[in-house]
């Protein structure tokens, strides 16, 4: 019996974690990163920007100087620009 409350339970925590990194960002929220990729003058595609639990990651953004990674946080700041 305890062993199927454990199962269930990392489902579940499992299916949450699946669920948040997986979650796309609202139209407003695009719009703020778009802003945020053009003051680098870098360019990125809306389906490459993932929503996470605590901001949001940008693969494949187009700089002058090359591809990039980037991590914002919930309030749109660049917490890491890593090149691809």
């Amino acid at each position: 019996m305890r062993l199927i409350g454990l199962g269930l339970a990392l489902m579940t925590i499992l299916s949450s974690q699946a669920s948040l990194a997986n979650e796309e960002p609202t139209v407003l929220e695009l719009s703020q990163i778009q802003g945020v990729m053009e003051e680098l003058n870098c360019r990125l595609k809306p389906e490459m920007v993932k929503k996470l639990d605590d901001g949001f990651i940008v693969k494949d953004v187009f700089c002058a100087d090359g591809s990039y990674e980037v991590r914002l946080d919930a309030d749109f700041k660049i917490l890491s620009k890593v090149a691809e």
